[in-house]
């Protein structure tokens, strides 16, 4: 491990809070909506539930090997070509996750803030901040996350505290109409979106090994009461119905405020935080398929890969998908079995490797 690449366990627990809240603030009250209406904010708590969950199995394989990555200790757990094989798999889960991401931001864009500006543009200018990034390391991107944190919070409260008035009780109502049942396929939607097992390949680089996993624990937890804030919100204000109509029902949500005429027009807040969080969230993704990539073919230098990777990962985007229609089909039917399987399967089958065989890093305490 390189010693510029260490970040501290509070700059992990932020990037952890970016990542929850990067897609989850804007695409998740919608589709919980649709799926458990008015009972979308319980779907949200049994999402985020799940995603502690899964933090616990991350914290505990990561406990075993401290000092190394998934794209590592996969070899060394399965040998040497299905060790390769799982730190391929590692590789293209991040890397996909990059592109999609990339694709989000082109896509609310160039549909919701500059609707004249081609999607190829904002996709270029987008991955340019990324690229610059993750080439100057994790470090500067923990440090640059811990700086932009409190802004995010502040703004995300003030927003929050200007809806409140425009609440109501009653669009929560009936409670559970349709049972359990609707509720756990949105929590199970929540957790898909909560992709925390790309932590396998970050927290080698994270400076104090045993307070990284309850940091990683304490970020997903603040982020996904931040979503779930959100999601009430939209509930409360928008109602059900409207909350399933909106792609975007969070940047909706923000044009209800109209105090006066001196605030309004608040939309662009909600599209300010948004973007810094998943910027972040994009950032440490693709720096993540860059490490697995650079070990799995163990280079000594990951970062010569940036450039090419990045091409590959603008020209994906562009073809991710036509437009928001055939996205919902594409979140629905491909990326939330292909989330699940992929965050649940690969480290259950590690972890309990590890056990049966003993094997664990000889630095290990």
């Amino acid at each position: 491990m390189l010693e510029e690449e260490k970040i501290g366990s509070r700059q992990l627990a932020v990037l952890v809070v970016m990542f929850t809240v990067g897609t989850s603030m804007l695409l998740v009250p919608g589709e919980l909506a649709a799926e458990a209406k008015q009972d979308a904010w319980i779907a949200s708590i049994l999402g985020v539930g799940l995603g502690l969950l899964s933090v616990l199995l991350f914290w505990k394989l990561g406990d075993r090997f401290p000092d190394r990555t998934a794209a590592e200790y996969s070899e060394l757990l399965l040998g040497k070509w299905l060790g390769k094989a799982m730190s391929v798999l590692f590789f293209s889960f991040c890397f996909m996750l990059s592109a999609v991401l990339l694709r989000d931001v082109g896509e609310f864009v160039s549909t919701q803030v500059l609707t004249e500006t081609p999607i190829e543009f904002v996709h270029l200018l987008f991955l340019l901040i990324v690229v610059l990034g993750v080439r100057l390391g994790l470090a500067p991107i923990g440090r640059a996350a811990e700086i932009f944190f409190p802004w995010m919070v502040l703004l995300f409260l003030v927003v929050v505290g200007f809806l409140w008035p425009y609440a109501k009780i009653e669009n929560l109502k009936p409670l559970m109409e349709d049972g359990f049942k609707p509720v756990l396929l949105g929590g199970v939607q929540m957790f898909t979106l909560q992709e925390y097992v790309i932590f396998l390949m970050i927290l080698p680089f994270v400076d104090n090994i045993h307070k990284r996993g309850s940091a990683m624990l304490k970020g997903a937890l603040v982020g996904g009461a931040l979503v779930v804030i959100v999601t009430l919100d939209c509930i409360l204000v928008l109602g059900p119905n409207v909350t399933t109509l909106y792609v975007y029902p969070a940047y909706v949500l923000a044009q209800k405020i109209d105090i006066g005429e001196f605030l309004s027009r608040i939309q662009i807040v909600v599209a300010g935080m948004w973007f810094l969080t998943i910027y972040f969230k994009t950032a440490v993704s693709f720096y993540a398929s860059v490490v697995s990539l650079g070990q799995t073919l163990r280079l000594r230098e990951h970062r010569t890969l940036v450039l090419p990777l990045a091409a590959v990962m603008l020209a994906i985007a562009n073809i991710a998908y036509p437009n928001m229609t055939y996205y919902v089909d594409f979140y629905r039917n491909v990326w939330i079995p292909y989330g699940l399987v992929f965050m649940v399967v690969p480290p259950v089958i590690l972890l309990t490797v590890s056990y049966v065989t003993g094997k664990k890093s000889p630095s290990c305490s």
